[in-house]
């Protein structure tokens, strides 16, 4: 697979609670999922999180919960989770196309093993494993803004008493500062060639675009300008 940027495109949930059949069309930059308490919003978010995470749900009672998931991401591919019940793990028939990556035991489900299932294709309907598509994934869950962070010895960030989303954010401007000053460089180093067709060739590219866009809009806020005042009522 080639690597590709990551956003879900749609979610996809059978029998949830029992009942619900959801279909969600994913933004690709806010979404919000409102509803009132208990509605099952925290629910699929975590199993929707588990499963692009390690390919299975760890909150058990989630599993009993709902019945089917398919998450299709921006390039067509697709992850469907689903779950078989069976008596005797050792006899059970287990579909080739499908990856089984967690057994529940009986206890709660009238004394019948629940087998999690994951299948993962491309936009032919090939299939791809799991492992390496979550090569290419990076996902995270922030139950809470004020989540603090529990480990911090390998934490950068310049207080330790942060939350969870200060220390991803503080990475993401790190990433993207790098990449800026890597951006620049190239200019710098470009432009005192005095090659007019290089320096075309570079201010072309998209990230040296994003770079300007970037720059003129901060820019715009350092600028100074007045606001004028009517005292009029």
């Amino acid at each position: 697979m080639n690597t590709f940027p990551f956003h879900i495109k749609r979610i996809e949930i059978d029998s949830m609670f029992g009942t619900k059949d959801i279909c969600w069309d994913i933004l690709p930059n806010v979404n919000i999922l409102g509803g009132t308490n208990g509605s099952g919003k925290s629910s699929i978010i975590k199993a929707c999180f588990s499963i692009l995470d390690n390919g299975s749900i760890e909150e058990h009672k989630l599993i009993y919960l709902i019945s089917k998931i398919r998450i299709i991401l921006v390039n067509d591919t697709k992850i469907e989770w689903d779950k078989e019940e069976t008596e005797q793990v050792n006899n059970h028939k287990f579909d080739k196309d499908y990856e089984y990556r967690s057994i529940i035991y009986p206890g709660n489900n009238k004394g019948k093993f629940i087998l999690q299932r994951t299948k993962v294709t491309d936009k032919d309907g090939n299939k791809i494993l799991f492992d390496e598509l979550s090569k290419e994934l990076e996902v995270h869950l922030i139950n809470s803004f004020e989540h603090r962070l529990v480990d911090t010895q390998n934490v950068t960030i310049d207080n330790n008493d942060r939350t969870y989303l200060d220390y991803l954010i503080h990475n993401e401007i790190f990433q993207r500062n790098s990449v800026f000053s890597g951006v620049f460089e190239t200019l710098i180093e470009t432009l005192t060639k005095s090659n007019m067709e290089e320096i075309r060739n570079i201010i072309r590219q998209p990230k040296v675009k994003n770079f300007m866009l970037l720059y003129n809009m901060l820019e715009s806020f350092m600028k100074e300008y007045d606001v004028p005042v009517n005292n009029q009522i």
